[in-house]
């Protein structure tokens, strides 16, 4: 168990003057009595009891400075506080009631900002309003939080927690959008930025409109005061982190919170699912708000955030993200995720890949959780470790809020280039040089025509063209390299007779991915045989997305999902390059009909493929259907996986473990079944040989969301504790 640090502030009972500027306010807030330990969080908090006369008056007189004494980790540290106008006095706060929208006065919200003495790098942030007082001290892996109870009103706790104990959570991505050209000006509006006096080493300016639904409403008690308070000390972290590692502040322009539950935002829909409809209200009602990115915040799990795109800043369709936070004092690892979720989200937008790309050069940045945008590690290779902003060592390791330093250099590249803050030209002299080989015998290739171009997609943005060469022909040696590159991703667009191994099938072209963050990145390109396949999809108007399971048959190793967001499917036909071999490809949607259910097409050695086709439909049901899948797969002693044909199989109800089908993944290593319920959860159980096989892997979760969720057999002479348990997504 954490060791438990019980954490309270000082009562003040120093009497108050209108217009101070320094004040000493070191016995603000007393300890009051412990709360009840919290088992499941391993944490335990005390009640504290404030002097709300002194509250009020420091949050009336908004003084520069606070001396306060702080209580750190078990200890209390007396620091001086200055005032941070994350919330400026002129941006307007707006409250939707049921008379209509009301403004809503930040007069007296004094919010303020420091760091420990002798520990520049820590974070502290007090937000004192008439009614309420919220903080956060964040030093050394550990967070002290404060604020208003939860379950009793008028009460304040505070508690000192690891910041290993923040919540695990995921992220996502979305599509693009197009956008009349007022809404563009508008966002490109800014208060005091002359974009022509911009230089590197500046501190910057984003301007953040935030959004709050009405569960954040309800969830801070039902209070104005409240959710606008922890709305300032949520970015007013978040500013401070942004300067610290980017020179770049933050700053609150609007906020709306409402406080009626019609909010245009569905309180069944999953945050994942709220980026479409957040941006097409903004841009058709929200067009005058001055932002840079627009940001809502929900609270409907947590479950994690999404952004609107990777470098998309000031632009009309990809400067947005959803974050859904906790907010709860008492359910203290929280605050750490709301903190995280919030500087994570705005930092794709920004321009940061998550730690564990493939994209990174030399790989990831870290190995917390298997990577993503290849197989470059796979989850038997994962451990834990100290994590950063962009990473999900909130899952394995510990978090902490600073941004790697390969993420210090892209994210402030890509915000000085962006129009509406920076609008400064980016230096162009970053070389990327590298050898092509083949993948199976590390031999170089020599003579083939390789491209560059930025990455810029519906989902990546503004990634820089290069301004140099952008052919080059490997010699003899496989060598090549492009010059005149900016920090950003690449693609190295690759000849449709070879495939970039391992395949990601991460964008529309078939092209090797690469971030280029410093002055020479060097790398191997590995590559196979290839043909190219054309994938004809005849979709109905009304299909938003679709999703894929592909297996070749003949490569044990070769198991891909992939994804068809609305605009990709808008592009189709699809031109991917597949090694030779026989694939099953499995698709995905919920009530949606596949014509075939499942289609097996073969890739030749020596030409191109024959075009694939599938017809999708919406049919009439009264109610939705889907298809699930599960991959049959063998675990060997090194750890390595590979697909295992013609398993048998029971497909079960998640909750009820009653019997559905006896199943089998036959040629193509799956488990598939169409025409299930979308409003139910199966799982696969493998029948197993015991005498010669135990299953590595927990029952996988099935509905329809390729996961690429699996049933992982090992041999059963290879020692159990030996090896740990393996989660079965992959």
């Amino acid at each position: 168990m954490n060791r438990i640090s019980i954490v309270a502030l000082l009562c003040l009972g120093l009497a108050c003057s209108i217009g101070i500027q320094a004040r000493d306010a070191r016995t603000l807030i007393t300890a009051g009595q412990k709360l009840a330990a919290k088992r499941s969080e391993m944490i335990q908090g005390t009640m504290v009891n404030v002097d709300r006369e002194l509250m009020n008056s420091v949050a009336v007189n908004r003084d520069a400075e606070l001396t306060v004494t702080l209580p750190v980790d078990g200890k209390n540290e007396t620091v001086t506080l200055h005032r941070h106008d994350v919330l400026p006095l002129t941006s307007p706060v707006v409250i939707v009631t049921a008379r209509g929208p009301e403004r809503f006065s930040t007069r007296n919200i004094a919010v303020y900002r420091g760091s420990l003495p002798g520990q520049p790098l820590s974070l502290i942030s007090l937000v004192v309003t008439p009614t309420t007082i919220t903080g956060v001290i964040d030093a050394k892996g550990r967070r002290t939080l404060i604020g208003p109870s939860r379950t009793t009103k008028g009460e304040f706790v505070a508690a000192t927690i690891d910041s290993r104990d923040a919540t695990s959570k995921d992220f996502c991505h979305t599509a693009d959008f197009e956008v009349p050209s007022h809404v563009l000006n508008a966002m490109n509006e800014s208060i005091g930025k002359s974009m022509e006096r911009v230089q590197a080493n500046d501190t910057l300016v984003v301007e953040v409109a935030v959004e709050a639904d009405y569960q954040v409403f309800t969830g801070m008690n039902s209070s104005v005061e409240t959710a606008t308070a922890y709305i300032a000390q949520l970015f007013s972290v978040a500013s401070q982190v942004y300067e610290r590692d980017l020179q770049t502040k933050l700053v609150l322009s609007y906020v709306r919170v409402w406080s009626v539950a019609n909010d245009p935002y569905s309180d069944q829909a999953m945050v994942f699912s709220l980026i479409d409809p957040f941006k097409a209200y903004y841009r058709a009602n929200m067009d005058t708000v001055k932002r840079d990115i627009a940001v809502l915040l929900t609270m409907r799990g947590p479950s994690g955030g999404i952004a609107g795109s990777i470098g998309g800043l000031c632009t009309p369709s990809g400067s947005f993200a959803v974050c859904d936070l906790d907010g709860q004092v008492q359910q203290l690892p929280t605050y750490s995720w709301d903190a995280m979720v919030v500087t994570h989200e705005i930092g794709h937008v920004c321009g940061g890949l998550h730690t564990q790309s493939c994209l990174w050069p030399g790989g990831p940045l870290d190995s917390c959780i298997a990577s993503e945008d290849g197989q470059c590690v796979p989850w038997e290779e994962t451990h834990p470790a100290v994590g950063t902003i962009m990473s999900y060592c909130h899952q394995t390791g510990t978090p902490t809020l600073f941004f790697h330093p390969r993420h210090k250099v892209v994210l402030r590249s890509n915000i000085e280039a962006s129009s509406c803050v920076g609008a400064r030209s980016v230096p162009m002299t970053n070389v990327l040089r590298g050898r092509l080989l083949h993948a199976t015998t590390r031999q170089p290739i020599s003579g083939v025509t390789l491209e560059i171009a930025g990455s810029n997609e519906d989902m990546m943005m503004r990634q820089p063209e290069p301004v140099g060469n952008r052919t080059s022909i490997t010699d003899a040696d496989g060598r090549f390299q492009f010059d005149g590159l900016g920090n950003g991703l690449m693609d190295v667009i690759i000849p449709g007779n070879y495939m970039v191994v391992p395949s990601s099938w991460l964008t529309l072209v078939n092209a090797y991915h690469i971030s280029i963050s410093e002055p020479l990145t060097e790398v191997e390109v590995l590559v196979s045989n290839a043909q190219s396949v054309t994938f004809d999809l005849d979709v109905d108007s009304t299909t938003t997305a679709l999703k894929f399971i592909l297996v070749n048959e003949d490569l044990p190793g070769f198991y891909v999902s992939l994804d068809l967001p609305k605009f990709v499917i808008d592009r189709l036909p699809l031109t991917q390059s597949l090694p030779p071999g026989q694939y099953t490809l499995l698709p995905f949607a919920i009530g949606r009909k596949f014509e075939p259910e499942q289609l097996t097409f073969t890739i030749p050695a020596d030409r191109p493929a024959d075009t694939v086709r599938m017809k999708v439909t919406k049919p009439s049901t009264s109610s939705a259907l889907m298809q699930v899948a599960a991959l049959s797969l063998f675990e060997d002693e090194q750890g390595i996986r590979s697909l295992s044909p013609n398993e048998p199989g029971r497909l079960l109800d998640y909750n009820s473990r009653a019997l559905i089908n006896n199943v089998t993944s036959g040629p193509g290593s799956a488990f598939y079944k169409t025409g299930l319920s979308a409003s139910r959860y199966f799982t696969i159980v493998a029948d197993l040989d015991t005498t010669q096989f135990v299953q590595a892997s927990a029952d996988p979760f099935l509905y329809s969301n390729p996961m690429m969720d699996g049933v992982v057999k090992r041999n059963r002479s290879f020692p159990l504790v030996a090896r740990p348990y393996t989660f079965s997504m992959m």
